[in-house]
């Protein structure tokens, strides 16, 4: 367990201090994807991507085409998903005013900070067959 700790800080620490902007994103969705009135495309960092038993963690960053509130128009989430459940949470987010992750970041409470199931989402479904197949 304290290993795990010790991995998990490391990564979050790594993932937040570390500018967005130079990832290296791979498109995994997006426009029509999950909503089409959002008209946002989804990206994973496979490069740093993690796998630790059942577990595996990833940077996301979701971009949108205009801003959604607040003058967002770009966020990263580093996301720990359990293999074994198909479910996922958000470990730490940061918004954009900026286009793919730019600029300063502004930490951001996602709504997945708790376990959630991805059986009612047909896009994280997807996303994580990618991420646990790796």
């Amino acid at each position: 367990m304290k290993k795990l700790i010790l991995i998990l800080t490391l990564l979050v620490s790594t993932v937040m201090f570390s500018s967005p902007s130079y990832a290296e994103w791979t498109k995994v969705g997006g426009d029509s994807e999950p909503d089409p009135d959002y008209k946002e495309t989804h990206y994973i960092n496979f490069a740093q991507m993690i796998r630790y038993g059942d577990y595996s963690f990833y940077l996301e960053l979701s971009d949108w085409k205009s801003p959604i509130r607040d003058g967002i128009v770009s966020i990263t989430n580093y996301v720990q998903v359990n293999c074994k459940s198909f479910s996922f949470r958000d470990l730490s987010a940061l918004s954009f005013t900026n286009s793919m992750g730019q600029g300063e970041g502004t930490p951001f409470v996602s709504p997945y900070t708790n376990w959630t199931s991805v059986n009612k989402y047909k896009f994280g479904k997807k996303v994580i067959q990618l991420v646990c197949n790796r």
